[in-house]
């Protein structure tokens, strides 16, 4: 290889490490996935070196997206909608109160694992919608988007009460925490939501997280 080939490789490998750090300095997933892989990894031969390593997910969990944790940090983004910034404060306190996950509201929507915003729209026929992105290695949530449907909620033709409103938001942080639909008495029943948080979400919730 001539000294001009390694100068050129040399420069190429410099030029990277900038991209590379500036694209994991600016953006959020990818930090994220990035951290939660090399932790994932730390516990793997943590692990692997104990004969005393006990599972970390809970074999009913059937590959389902969760948090590393049994906790996330959540930005609401609804200063201009008093009813829904009311009933999102009311779900997560609904939610803490079950000790089964731990929602932590922080002021910076930057670093929030979780947004909860409002939008207005009879695109879809959803009160509620809930976006995710997962790191596919360790299958950990790294973002969740919680959109409150005002088209619905707050249309009289619709007759939504402030209650059905809150079983709304639970029903969407439940989606944001992993859980998937459930036909039975539940928040997670997939329409009118008329049910808030029942005992057998607090346990699919214990049993995603293995606590």
């Amino acid at each position: 290889m001539t000294i001009m080939k390694k100068i050129r490789k040399f420069l190429i490998l410099i030029l990277l490490f900038f991209v590379g750090s500036w694209v994991y300095q600016n953006n959020y997933e990818v930090r994220a996935a990035a951290n939660d892989s090399i932790s994932s990894l730390r516990d793997y031969f943590t692990h692997s070196n104990s004969d005393n390593v006990t599972a970390t997910r809970s074999s009913s969990n059937n590959n389902q997206a969760t948090w590393s944790r049994s906790e996330a940090t959540v930005y609401v983004d609804l200063q201009s909608n008093a009813e829904f910034e009311a009933a999102t404060e009311a779900a997560i306190n609904a939610w803490n109160k079950t000790g089964a996950f731990t929602f932590k509201r922080v002021n910076s929507r930057r670093n929030a694992q979780i947004v909860v915003t409002a939008m207005n729209t009879n695109e879809t026929t959803a009160a509620g919608v809930t976006s995710t992105i997962y790191n596919p290695i360790t299958t950990h949530l790294l973002r969740a988007n919680v959109r409150l449907n005002s088209y619905y909620l707050q249309n009289p033709s619709y007759n939504y009460s402030f209650d059905r409103v809150v079983n709304t938001v639970e029903h969407e942080l439940g989606h944001a925490i992993g859980l998937g639909h459930n036909r039975g008495a539940s928040v997670m029943y997939p329409a009118g939501s008329y049910y808030g948080i029942r005992p057998n979400d607090i346990n699919r919730v214990r049993s995603l997280y293995n606590s």
